[in-house]
């Protein structure tokens, strides 16, 4: 395994440390994220297909079920 030099280590601690600029990448996030509909209303479909099938059976045994899934 090739060594690396200390003095490239230290120079990759020294970047990594550096601040980083909010640039124009950072505030186009920023943009797309206030535009976005709430996490709940993003939700409110899967939530409504949750409750349709039900409440979690605890008798359920995905093994046997997969098991089965297989046998034809």
């Amino acid at each position: 395994m090739p060594r690396i030099p200390k003095s490239v280590i230290a120079g990759e601690e020294q970047a990594l440390r550096k601040p980083t600029s909010a640039g124009a990448g950072s505030q186009a996030a920023a943009e797309t994220a206030t535009q976005r509909p709430p996490l709940s209303e993003r939700l409110r479909e899967a939530i409504a297909i949750a409750q349709r099938i039900g409440p979690f059976d605890p008798d359920f045994d995905l093994k046997r079920f997969s098991d089965e899934m297989w046998d034809f």
